[in-house]
């Protein structure tokens, strides 16, 4: 294969000293940070740009552990901080932030024409600035490609008549994946176009296809090279990412591009260099790419809009496929109802998303333009509004072709348990209703019966269908008013049943068969062993008797008739951990060690295998209650860690548990300010920080929820390990009547390597995201 590129720019030039980033917005001057060259010859680096490169790294980082960080108190004021002091030392005084945190759009002019992994791509830029401008309503941000170099002339302006879509899921990556609602998104906004299907095609395929159609519109939906590594990954036992055949000899560790098929190999990784080429291999370059997969900012963007592409549309990180789409189908109706002009299409969709219940933060919405959406010191002028087409009723409504109107993409889950309809988790994968046409309809009658017994449970819902897609997966939940999810011994058979109506017509109408869980079962899979912490019951009757019995060991322990369990009260008021005396750290680490002794000596437990289960997967577990653990004398792995982890709950300190392979064991935070320094990623550490972003780069995260810190993380969970920030105990030992100091060296062995760590759950980010424990007891 030719790796000739097709470049906006011409091929010679001497390399300058310097480049400039320019951020501005309507009638405000521009803010101007001034780098070295990364292509020139010097000998020394501008220290700006080592500030740069750190910066670029820990905000991606930050970025990348977003749910983490969500639902700390303050944390929008701290990363204020973060960002304004990190533009100081870049030059920029937040004194120069106020008129430009009043601006509706703002724009960073930012210089493309750099192969490569450098921080200018890196850098999640839409989140740093949102972070330092610090603005209600917050200010959209669009980056706008500069060349260096004498550019070819912008792709001029076309009318949205030709439009290629390519699905690429080759091999494994296509059996949990269904592209239909993406295509029907695709064909019903570009609905007088013509629309090109291409399913799981080559390169060459795509490079003809190109060649032949000149599309003017482009949406990919497939996956990155990280994100493909990630996915198969999770099922190959640690075969890839050495699997995925790479094509062309480009260095490893900058490697960055897609997923397509290939005749001879199956699956291949293509260069974002190769793949933009052939994206933009037709006559004229294609006015707008949008691609619906991960990563897609750093270099896939940049190398398309070098190749020729007019703007794109992506995102900057990893994100929640359903959410994703969400927002391309919000993009695509502003869009055409803006009558295809690009910046109020965008700052409509940003606000769309910003007005939805949780709101849209650190999502990383990329849109990357050649054209200039923000004129420089010129007023800005509020976006035309456009008629909205009445909505369907009555004899329209009867008379209207609605396979043609309106489609469905609904699938639920085949086994549904206590633990996730007690967390308000959606019964259902997808549940979404999209709208092909123009046609608006309003009152859409949504039901949906979940067979649990004579008085059953159900969902009811009257909306309108004014939205491209109308995504009512997260939204549709069963109340928790059935005994029989609670009552069921074994796992059965129900049904559940979906039916959605418009006026008396029946639009859409199924029933799906699923599986009821008992709510003692527990499925330890990367979807479902999040809700581990609703298994941790500080309120059941043994954790009581187990702290009525550690009285008596605390005020040994500590030498004082009057000590008891005030958790992390025995500090003083001071914030800074380094400050607490170690009196405080040794009082505290002697309540827990109490709590140890009083299970060992007094419960008597030895070890036992899990109970039978019954399930479609080998991975699910049935855990005991404390209770049945300390009555019935005996307990796994994960029972012992669940009951003292309640027990370390019950007196307000903070657990945490920690899943290895075939393997789990609890630990706990010695103070509440480490604890918030690690949520929020205060100084996760030059190391930590290279080995994360190595391990994402290497396809090994994946976006999770805030209290689950999976092997992406490993590097700073064991940095707080070595410093006495957190402690693992390998509660397997209580079987044994083993000391705590041994509990304590022998856990900290178990996670002295990454090898067969999982992930680590955090009991207090769980009850904080009202992740909380189960109403069962023995």
């Amino acid at each position: 294969m030719s790796t000739k590129r097709k470049s906006r720019v011409a091929s010679s030039r001497a390399p300058k000293e310097e480049i400039e980033l320019s951020i501005c917005a309507f009638g405000v001057d521009p803010l101007t940070i001034t780098l070295p060259d990364p292509s020139s010859d010097m000998q020394s680096v501008n220290i700006k740009q080592l500030i740069l490169n750190s910066t670029a790294e820990l905000w991606t980082y930050t970025l990348q552990n977003r749910m983490r960080w969500q639902s700390e108190d303050g944390i929008s004021s701290k990363l204020t901080r973060k960002a304004r002091g990190a533009f100081e030392e870049l030059g920029i005084a937040p004194s120069e932030w106020s008129k430009l945190a009043s601006s509706k759009i703002a724009q960073i002019s930012i210089p493309v024409d750099r192969l490569g992994q450098n921080a200018l791509r890196l850098m999640p830029w839409e989140f740093f600035i949102a972070s330092a401008l610090a603005a209600d309503p917050r200010v959209p941000i669009v980056r706008k490609a500069v060349f260096t170099q004498s550019a070819k002339p912008a792709t001029p302006e076309r009318t949205n008549k030709t439009i290629l879509f390519i699905q690429s899921a080759p091999g494994r990556l296509g059996t949990a994946y269904d592209f239909d609602s993406e295509k029907k998104l695709v064909r019903s906004t570009f609905s007088d176009a013509t629309v090109k299907i291409l399913e799981n095609p080559d390169i060459a395929e795509i490079r003809r296809c190109v060649v032949d159609l000149d599309p003017e519109v482009i949406h990919f939906a497939g996956f990155d090279y990280r994100q493909a590594m990630a996915e198969l990954s999770a099922d190959a036992a640690g075969e890839y990412p050495s699997a995925i055949p790479r094509v062309g000899a480009w260095p490893e560790d900058s490697f960055d591009g897609v997923v397509l098929g290939d005749p001879a190999q199956g699956v291949v990784a293509h260069h974002s260099a190769e793949f933009a080429d052939a994206l933009c291999a037709g006559k004229r370059g294609p006015v707008m790419v949008c691609l619906a997969c991960w990563h897609g900012a750093t270099a896939l963007a940049p190398e398309l809009v070098l190749a020729g592409a007019r703007s794109c549309f992506c995102f900057q990180d990893i994100l929640d496929d359903e959410f994703a789409e969400t927002i391309l189908s919000s993009f695509y109706r502003f869009w055409r109802d803006e009558n295809w002009k690009l910046g109020p299409a965008f700052t409509n969709t940003l606000r769309h998303l910003w007005k939805q219940p949780g709101g849209v933060r650190g999502t990383g919405i990329v849109l990357l333009t050649t054209d200039e959406l923000v004129a420089r010191n010129t007023p800005e002028t509020e976006p035309q509004k456009t008629e909205a087409a009445p909505p369907l009723r009555g004899k329209k409504l009867a008379d209207a072709n609605l396979p043609a109107l309106i489609g469905f993409d609904i699938r639920p889950h085949n086994e549904l348990n206590y633990a996730m309809l007690h967390n308000a988790q959606p019964l259902f994968k997808s549940f979404r209703i999209i709208r092909l046409s123009d046609a608006e309809f309003e009152d859409l009658e949504i039901t949906v019966d979940l067979c649990t017994g004579p008085e059953g449970k159900a969902f009811r819902r009257t909306t309108a269908l004014r939205v491209q897609t109308l995504d009512l997966t997260r939204e549709i939940v069963i109340p928790l008013n059935a005994t029989l999810s609670r009552q069921i011994r074994e796992a059965v058979s129900s049904s559940l049943f979906v039916e959605i109506a418009c006026g008396g017509r029946i639009l859409h109408r199924e029933t799906h068969r699923v599986r009821l869980l008992p709510a003692d079962q527990w499925k330890d899979s990367a979807k479902d062993s999040r809700w581990l912490p609703s298994f941790v019951l500080p309120r059941d009757p043994a954790v009581t008797h187990v702290i009525r019995d550690a009285h008596k060991y605390v005020k040994v322990l500590r030498d004082d008739p009057d000590a008891g369990f005030e958790g992390y009260q025995v500090y003083s008021s001071i914030d800074d951990e380094s400050e607490h005396s170690e009196d405080e750290q040794i009082a505290l680490d002697l309540q827990v060690q109490a709590i140890w002794a009083a299970i060992a000596h007094e419960c008597r437990l030895v070890y036992i295998n899990p109970p039978p289960t019954y399930s479609d997967g080998f991975d699910s577990q049935r855990l005991r209650t404390p209770s049945t653990t300390v009555n019935g004398q005996m307990g796994t792995c994960i029972d012992l860690a669940l009951l003292f982890a309640a027990c370390l709950e019950f007196v307000d300190i903070y657990p945490v548990i920690f899943l290895l392979d075939g393997h789990a064991l609890p630990g706990y935070w010695r103070s509440e300010t480490a604890h918030s320094r690690f949520v929020c990623i205060d100084n996760p550490g030059d190391a930590a920080v290279r080995q994360s972003r190595s391990s994402a780069l290497a396809g090994g995260s994946k976006l999770g929820d805030g209290w689950v810190f999976d092997e992406s993380i490993y590097e700073e969970i064991r940095k707080e390990i070595e410093i006495g920030n957190l402690v693992p105990v390998e509660s397997t030992r209580l079987t044994q009547v083993s000391s705590f100091a041994q509990a304590v060296e022998l856990g900290t062995r178990a996670l002295a390597s990454a090898s067969g760590f999982q992930c680590m759950l955090d009991i207090h980010i769980a009850r904080q995201l009202n992740v909380t424990p189960l109403p069962i007891q023995e």
